[in-house]
């Protein structure tokens, strides 16, 4: 299954992971399709994100990055919190779906530990997929 190679000016899904957190010990559970990703720790990196996400079999390859383009492995004068997917100040991830294309569903929140006032963690839709998925990429 894949997008039809003959239709033009269509996107992936993307959706943003928003997270706010102070303290050092919290954790939450992601879900897509029913599938709940391991723990994952507020130290976490987008890696790690990437990693726990295309370890579900709902998922077939998607991508992860920090929505801010100046925050990246080796980036000049990064503060020791930069990579984190959890910051005091914010953090903004995206997650880029590259198979299934289409409309997916959000990813849920399925759990949190650890979080107290102020703190919070939300998915939402930056970018609707607009691609198709259909069986021989709609050509067969």
């Amino acid at each position: 299954k894949g997008d039809d190679p003959q239709t033009l000016n269509q996107q992936n899904e993307v959706q943003h992971l928003s997270c706010t957190f102070s303290d050092a010990g919290g954790t939450f559970v992601l879900m897509f399709r029913g599938q709940a990703t391991t723990n994952l720790h507020v130290h976490d990196t987008a890696e790690d994100l990437q990693d726990a996400l295309n370890a579900l079999s709902s998922i077939e390859r998607l991508s992860v990055s920090y929505a801010d383009p100046s925050i990246y492995v080796g980036a000049p004068a990064l503060p020791a919190d930069a990579l984190y997917l959890c910051r005091s100040s914010s953090q903004l991830v995206n997650i880029e779906f590259e198979s299934p294309t289409g409309d997916v569903p959000a990813i849920t929140i399925r759990e949190k530990d650890g979080f107290g006032m102020g703190d919070n963690i939300v998915v939402t839709e930056f970018k609707k997929g607009t691609k198709e998925y259909t069986t021989c990429s709609g050509r067969g």
